[in-house]
């Protein structure tokens, strides 16, 4: 047992104080949230934390020298050690650095094309508003409100600058647990879907701002 323990210790040496660690061949398990480098002490299966991407959302190497405090209950999770271990795949430390360089990328290249995404819907619902709204009074219909409230959804309320319409009307923007919406209250009743009605909405999720109605750009 003291021979093992010897062994152990100059493992967990080697993995965080040679130069060389980074080409040493461990057994580790890949969770949602973690990569373990599993080793067995005693008959048990013992997890070390070598990444994580709890904190931030990005993955980060650790490589924690004590044992993840974590360990039993996701021994147990997954029905034993045994279960574990034939989970587990040979990996070097340069192996997970490459894993981690590699989802940074992808990150990178999704945040991107969101931001590509993001500036396009922007643009086309710009182009939109310029369409339907010029100097002269805009006719009051589900369209042109329909344009109205996702034009003004996508800009701060502080920065509307509200165009002339046909029929009078108010608009306000609230924060619907964390998702922007809003509304309008026109002077007079316009016909959307098939009724008539005077208060409509634009991106309240279900549950909010139940007394305005959701607008549809169709005019019926």
């Amino acid at each position: 047992m003291a021979e093992n323990a010897i062994k152990r210790a100059k493992i967990r040496y080697l993995y965080k104080y040679q130069p060389k660690k980074d080409l040493i061949t461990m057994k580790t398990l890949q969770t949602k949230s973690y990569i373990f480098r599993v080793e067995e002490e005693d008959g048990k299966v013992v997890l070390y934390v070598v990444a994580s991407h709890v904190f931030g959302g990005k993955w980060n190497l650790i490589n924690e020298s004590n044992p993840w405090q974590g360990t039993d209950s996701l021994v147990g999770s997954y029905g034993g050690s045994a279960k574990i271990l034939a989970s587990c795949r040979e990996q070097t430390l340069d192996d997970i650095k490459a894993y981690i360089e590699r989802r940074k990328e992808e990150g990178k290249r999704q945040m991107d094309s969101e931001a590509e995404k993001a500036e396009a819907r922007r643009i086309e619902i710009e182009d939109e508003y310029r369409r339907v709204f010029s100097n002269e009074p805009t006719v009051t219909n589900a369209d042109s409100v329909y344009v109205l409230l996702r034009y003004l959804n996508s800009k701060n309320w502080g920065s509307w600058v509200l165009p002339a319409m046909t029929i009078g009307y108010s608009c306000h923007q609230y924060d619907c647990d964390g998702r922007m919406a809003t509304t309008i209250k026109l002077d007079e009743p316009i016909r959307v879907a098939g009724e008539e009605g005077t208060m409509f909405q634009y991106g309240a999720p279900r549950g909010h701002l139940a007394k305005y109605r959701r607008i549809v750009p169709i005019e019926d």
